[in-house]
């Protein structure tokens, strides 16, 4: 996370500098690599090796906070560019990565040291288990394991159509300009709120919530191919809510469905078709927008996505007898 950071930096001072659209795109291949070793999932796996089986809480704690991230910088950022250009705004971005995050990573190897010392080891493997190609073979062998990766697939591309194309669909649906900026800006602190009411609820397997929180997705994206006007500001609250919660369940999934031990080679094994086809949904709906002449079958693509993350999810519980109500 240490080097992300860095990289991070570096790259956008390569974006504050780029003088041709060839450096430009040049720049996105460091910054990729610095989301991919600074964003969720390593946290998610830094966490795990801190706390051992204690791992739920810190992770709704980080989650919870880190929702107020687009809720701040997205405004932020929009301010420094009216008001110092862009140029300077990606400077500023690159002092943070490089002055702030850099040496938290750097105070933070330290600091889990002492972590890890205080955690109770966890008890021993299974000979079966032992080695990271063992129980990579045995995971990619289970039906859970797969269900699990289709129901998180198919959140990130809904997820990432909406980031790519919902002013566009929002404009689209007749929504004047402000009510876009609205239904948008109200997605960021909707999701803190369902990470805040998932906190409070005191369910023993976390990952039971996956039904009603997909339900509570689908209902958004139904509000939101049906809607119009104050319809879709709804949409954008039951559709955040669902979404904060959601990136949580990644969190667990794997520890809680498939095996707690090699946390950070599981979710590497989850979250590699799930990056892929999120990098590809924005072209994706480029072509349903284009083949459609509108936006209406990407709407109902999204709806269908989550109905499929919602059976998908649901039969991975269902194999490991969590298919009941929570509590």
């Amino acid at each position: 996370m240490g080097a992300g950071s860095l990289l991070a930096g570096a790259g956008l001072l390569l974006w504050a500098w780029s003088p041709s659209p060839a450096v430009f795109l040049l720049m996105w291949v460091p910054l990729g690599l610095a989301m991919a070793t600074t964003l969720y999932e390593p946290a998610f796996v830094v966490l795990h090796q801190a706390y051992g089986d204690g791992y739920q809480k810190p992770i709704v704690t980080v989650t919870l906070m880190a929702g107020f991230a687009s809720t701040i910088f997205v405004p932020l950022a929009q301010w420094l560019v009216l008001h110092i250009g862009w140029r300077p705004t990606l400077v500023a971005f690159a002092a943070l990565n490089l002055l702030v995050c850099a040496p938290l990573h750097a105070r933070l190897r330290y600091v889990l040291h002492a972590s890890y010392a205080t955690v109770q080891p966890a008890s021993p493997l299974p000979a079966a288990d032992a080695g990271k190609q063992g129980i990579a073979r045995a995971t990619l062998r289970q039906p859970v394991f797969w269900a699990v990766v289709l129901a998180f697939t198919a959140t990130a591309v809904a997820a990432s159509l909406l980031g790519a194309h919902l002013i566009p669909m929002l404009t689209e649906k007749g929504l004047p300009l402000g009510q876009q900026l609205v239904v948008a800006a109200l997605i960021g602190p909707a999701q803190v709120v369902g990470r805040m009411l998932m906190m409070r609820a005191a369910v023993r397997h976390p990952v039971r919530l996956a039904v009603p929180v997909y339900i509570l997705m689908s209902t958004g994206l139904l509000c939101m191919a049906l809607g119009h006007g104050a319809w879709l500001m709804v949409a954008a609250v039951l559709y955040g809510c669902a979404n904060g919660v959601n990136t949580m369940l990644r969190a667990m999934a794997m520890p809680e469905l498939i095996s707690r031990h090699h946390y950070a080679t599981l979710n590497g094994l989850m979250m590699t078709p799930v990056l892929l086809m999120q990098a590809a949904a924005p072209w994706l709906g480029a072509l349903l927008w284009r083949a459609a002449g509108g936006y209406w079958l990407m709407l109902w693509t999204m709806v269908a996505l989550a109905l499929a993350a919602l059976l998908s999810f649901a039969f991975a519980l269902h194999r490991r007898g969590l298919l009941r109500a929570t509590g």
